[in-house]
């Protein structure tokens, strides 16, 4: 959170919350005058998230020696390593008038 001070014009405060699971961000802003609560706003912003697989970095196998009871035997194992980018962008925002909240 943070005020916003400047000459001519009442403080505003912001408290600005960034969701951790979709990286949405919502803000929320509260103009005062003489100490007492003037009017609010919220701005919500939402977030898009897009991963993409970029190639096959890596497939290779691999032989393993496996031993059930008295049986041994011999098995391929493959593995595979892919890479991706992640894309994080924010959309349009919304502002919504806050009104005062009644006891």
């Amino acid at each position: 959170s943070f005020t916003i001070t400047c000459e001519g014009i009442n403080p505003v405060d912001c408290k600005l919350k960034m969701d951790k699971d979709d990286y949405s961000i919502a803000a929320v802003f509260v103009c005062y005058h003489d100490g007492k609560e003037l009017y609010g706003m919220k701005l919500d912003i939402p977030a898009a998230i897009e991963k993409r697989l970029v190639k096959d970095v890596l497939t290779y196998e691999r032989d393993v020696t496996v031993t059930e009871g008295e049986e041994t035997k011999v098995i391929t194992v493959s593995y595979q390593y892919d890479m991706y980018t992640t894309s994080l962008s924010w959309g349009k925002g919304k502002i919504t008038k806050l009104g005062k909240e009644e006891p």
